[in-house]
């Protein structure tokens, strides 16, 4: 199962999806489109085992974790 962590000020939510039949992947992807849309959060995949982090700007149903996390706002 993949999975989708969001990160937030009440604590972490988290969403898995089976990319071989689909089950979840519907709902993870709705919730990171309202997510990233308007730029409120920004997304990354984290490659396995932890190593290395890019930041996508599009659903990735093969990624094996992503994780979305509110924009920092300061100066």
């Amino acid at each position: 199962m993949n999975r989708m962590r969001i990160l937030g000020k009440s604590g972490d939510t988290e969403f898995r999806w089976d990319p071989t039949t689909g089950q979840g992947l519907r709902a993870a992807k709705l919730v990171f489109d309202e997510k990233t849309r308007s730029s409120r959060y920004l997304a990354f995949i984290e490659g396995p085992s932890g190593d290395g982090v890019r930041m996508i700007r599009q659903f990735d149903p093969d990624a094996e974790s992503i994780i979305l996390t509110p924009r920092l706002i300061g100066g």
